[in-house]
């Protein structure tokens, strides 16, 4: 609804690599709400309930998101001197997909369950880290307030209209259009995500990690930090965005190094004077302007990086062999190592619009295999075989779930395996006779082993969940429900799998055997290592380490359990893959974006003597990964966990109406009001309405009422406006009317719009409406000729419908721009469609007529 995206600001938390789910309606959802002292929390069941009852929907998040959410309340309210109202926390896991978003003015919270696995992203605590980014986003920004929480902003609007050319139109038509906000809130993104990324600290949820450090590291040694301007807005590409989160994140870390915590707090309540600027908060809490402080601390990260960068020692990157696009990743060698597949964004702007390409190392070509790859690409043991998995909605509650899909190298061929099954990074078993995937469910992730023979696998009927077809079978070899996460597969030829986990910060590589027993972790160090892959021949495990601060790719032999490191970069290095003749390629985050690099033979090197040190802050907390344990209040934690039957069925809940003043000089006129708006605290249903006057009182009313509870949407929108012109009698003297008498004809409109939206190819791009919509007009003692369009004496005055009709709509949109981030005034390609077909039952006054029977006028009209 336009309405939400223009009255109340959406501030997204971390994004994951797919893009936001479209709005489809889950109408088949039945919702659940759990009360604390603080907060609502609401969750659903699962969206194919009905048909597998042993699917459950994300209880467990939602119990944990109360739990913590009741331990984060104190030390954020306290930070910044504000305490909300009751905060509602909707849990969303329709979809594979990880986000957060603070309505501020509604005070709300969504969450999705799925935790975060993005690229530009550290690993976290995903609930811990999430609640506690968007409860600060509330709790700061409510705090920053120029006005009262219900009166978002004022409005300051202008029309104007073109000059009549009849003396029967009352108004021109509106060619003049000017609308200025007064908003409530004054803030740039660096600030809003550096704070929500800070939180506090008495929490170690959010730290500066190798991730935050590598995208600002490289920005400084190429000399490309983000302008202080730069950093206070979106609207960049996927690592240009989460530059303005790193580097607002670095930035406010650096001011509460300087001048202690509270200058948070200092700063976000002098933001809050009505007539205080944002640097002017800034000037007067710092002492210096904020153009200042930013060439201060630019000035000393610089300085910093380019001195440690320094005590590296000879640099390995390989060689650079594919480097168009910003996002090239999961590289992965065919069992002969003459080629390599991986996926990138080539031609794109953001992470997730990646395809799958083939790179030949003979002739050095790459050819594009198939759009939309998401994860990570598998062989089959002979070559014959891609796996890999899809994040789209094709599935009869359009919810955007991960799926596999095998794609047959000889016949360049695709076929899906699974459907609705949430299951992505499949590998394929040595024997071909199993596949190995990662399920997502509820916030945790389980390995399942999906066994068949090798006909079905490559031929396959679809895999759905609780029901294989014939010749198949399936059955789970973890069973975690306490939000552990499984990343990435990698198998021995002796069917032992290897994988990266992680259950709080940072992850660990783990194994099990192919019957689930055996469970190992390979390592359990407070630093973070990901990305297995294996040798040939399953003695050698490869993978990816910050153990310096920096991520290299590093070799663990199994046997003797000794590490070598392979790589020393100033970025990042990822995903490795090593072929049988010991070639490795390997993600390299270089300048700005993530590359393909080659190292022709494998030799270890020295990292040199950097260190895992935050730049940006003092010595007191020198550590990428803090060890300090907050204390909460563990008898509220008993107390969630003890009530299991706490839920109660969610009833339809109303926000609070919220307000916007407006002053609108309209045709030489003030005519003040104000817009309202509410919905409920699940946006399934809405009501947004105004009401303007003048003191001619004209006057303008309308009110849009949205259900869309159970799929398709119900409206209902009413409009009546009346608009009156004054004059002085100056028609033809022989009327018999005197010319010195001020005149005033009213015109008012009315109009009834009533119909469904439905979705079809996408969220509502069906509308079907009935519209019903009349015009009056009261004239003063001047007589209209409506045929003619000057005066002439007519048979009455008072009031007279001059136009009415009942209209029929039918009017179905499709849109698949390639989203970009010029899109809307730069599209680069696809195809926007609109078809519209209506039946007008219109009428326009064309005289009137003497009733004979009662000696009256009637109107006649005429179809428009």
């Amino acid at each position: 609804m336009a309405k939400l995206a223009l009255l109340s600001l959406l501030l997204l938390g971390p994004t994951r690599i797919y893009s936001q789910p479209e709005a489809w309606s889950h109408g088949e959802l039945k919702w659940y709400v759990i009360s604390t002292p603080h907060f609502l929390v609401y969750y659903h069941d699962h969206p194919n309930a009905l048909e597998y009852p042993q699917l459950k929907g994300p209880e467990r998040t939602a119990r944990a998101a109360a739990q913590i959410a009741e331990e984060i309340y104190e030390p954020i309210t306290t930070l910044y001197g504000h305490k909300p109202e009751r905060v509602s926390f909707i849990i969303r896991d329709t979809d594979d997909y990880s986000n957060g978003g603070a309505y501020y003015y509604d005070n709300k919270i969504e969450i999705w369950a799925s935790s975060l696995d993005y690229e530009l992203r550290g690993t976290h605590h995903w609930l811990r880290n999430v609640i506690t980014h968007e409860f600060a986003h509330m709790v700061s920004i409510q705090a920053m307030m120029k006005f009262p929480r219900k009166i978002p902003g004022i409005y300051l609007q202008y029309m104007g209209y073109e000059k009549e050319r009849r003396l029967d139109v009352l108004r021109g038509f509106p060619n003049r259009v000017a609308s200025y906000p007064i908003a409530g809130i004054v803030l740039p993104v660096w600030f809003a995500e550096g704070v929500a990324q800070y939180q506090s600290k008495a929490f170690d949820y959010e730290f500066w990690d190798s991730h935050r450090d590598m995208i600002l590291r490289d920005r400084a040694l190429h000399e490309n930090l983000l302008s202080i301007n730069e950093m206070g807005v979106f609207g960049k590409n996927s690592i240009g965005n989460e530059s303005a989160y790193n580097s607002g994140y670095a930035l406010v870390s650096y001011m509460a190094d300087q001048y202690g915590e509270d200058v948070l707090k200092a700063i976000t309540h002098a933001s809050s004077k009505p007539f205080e600027s944002f640097d002017g908060a800034i000037k007067k809490v710092t002492g210096k302007s904020m153009d200042a402080l930013y060439d201060e601390w630019s000035q000393k990260i610089t300085s910093d990086y380019k001195a440690t960068i320094k005590t590296l020692g000879t640099l390995q990157k390989g060689k650079l062999i594919f480097s168009k696009g910003t996002s090239n990743f999961y590289p992965t060698f065919s069992p002969d190592g003459s080629k390599f597949v991986f996926v990138s964004n080539t031609g794109n702007d953001y992470l997730s619009q990646n395809s799958m390409y083939l790179y030949d190392l003979a002739n050095h070509s790459t050819i594009k295999l198939i759009n939309d790859a998401d994860g990570m690409p598998s062989w089959s043991p002979d070559g014959r075989y891609l796996i890999y998995s899809k994040n789209l909605d094709k599935n009869p509650n359009h919810s955007q779930y991960n799926d596999i899909y095998v794609y047959e190298m000889a016949t360049k061929t695709e076929k899906r395996i699974t459907r609705s099954l949430r299951a992505f990074s499949p590998i394929f078993s040595p024997d071909m006779k199993s596949i190995y995937a990662i399920i997502n469910r509820d916030g945790s992730n389980n390995i399942l082993r999906i066994d068949g023979q090798e006909e079905n696998l490559a031929n396959p009927r679809e895999l759905q969940p609780y029901r294989a077809p014939r010749g198949m079978s399936s059955r789970f070899l973890t069973h975690f429900e306490n939000g552990r996460q499984i990343y990435k597969l990698a198998i021995t030829p002796e069917h032992r799998i290897f994988f990266d986990t992680s259950i709080d910060d940072g992850r660990d590589i783990a194994s099990i055997d192919s019957a689930g027993q055996d469970f190992q972790m390979l390592s359990a160090e407070h630093y973070d290592e990901r990305s297995p892959s294996l040798s040939k021949d399953g003695k050698t495990l490869y993978y990816a380490s910050d153990k310096t601060g920096i991520f290299n790719i590093y070799a663990k032999d199994l046997t003797t359990k000794t590490d070598i490191a392979l790589t020393n970069v100033t970025g990042g290095g990822f995903y490795p893959s090593v072929s049988s003749s010991g070639q490795m390629v390997f993600t390299l985050y270089d300048n700005v974006g993530f590359k393909i690099s080659l190292l022709s033979s494998l030799a270890p090197v020295s990292l040199g003597s950097y260190l895992v040190k935050n730049p940006n802050i003092s010595p007191e907390k020198p550590d990428f990964y803090p060890k300090r344990t907050p204390s909460y209040p563990k008898s509220y934690v008993d107390q969630i966990r003890s009530a299991p039957d706490s839920a109660k069925k969610y009833k339809t809940t109303f926000l609070d109406f919220s307000f916007l003043p407006v002053v609108r000089l309209d045709y030489g006129t003030v005519k003040p009001g104000m817009y309202f708006y509410s919905s409920d605290v699940l946006s399934k249903s809405s009501f947004f309405g105004g009401v303007l006057t003048n003191r001619q009182f004209d006057y303008d009313l309308f009110g849009i009422m949205e259900f869309g509870g159970f799929g398709p949407t119900l409206f209902l929108e009413l409009y009546n406006s009346v608009r009156s012109r004054t004059f002085r009698n100056d028609g033809d003297p022989t009327d018999g009317i005197n010319n010195d008498l001020i005149e005033k004809d009213r015109l008012e409109l009315r109009e009834v719009d009533a119909g469904i939206d439905l979705s079809l190819l996408r969220p509502r791009d069906l509308r079907l409406n009935y519209t019903y919509i009349e015009s009056n007009i009261k004239v003063g003692g001047r007589k209209y000729d409506f045929r003619e369009g000057f005066y002439r004496a007519i048979p009455r005055t008072g009031n007279i419908k001059y136009f009415y009709g009942n209209d029929f709509f039918a009017n179905w949109k499709y849109s698949d721009l390639k989203q970009s981030v010029d899109y809307e005034i730069n599209p680069r390609g696809g195809r926007k469609l609109s078809l519209k077909y209506g039946y007008n039952f219109e009428n326009l006054i064309r005289g009137f007529a003497v009733n004979s029977g009662n000696g009256s006028t009637d109107e006649l009209y005429t179809k428009a």
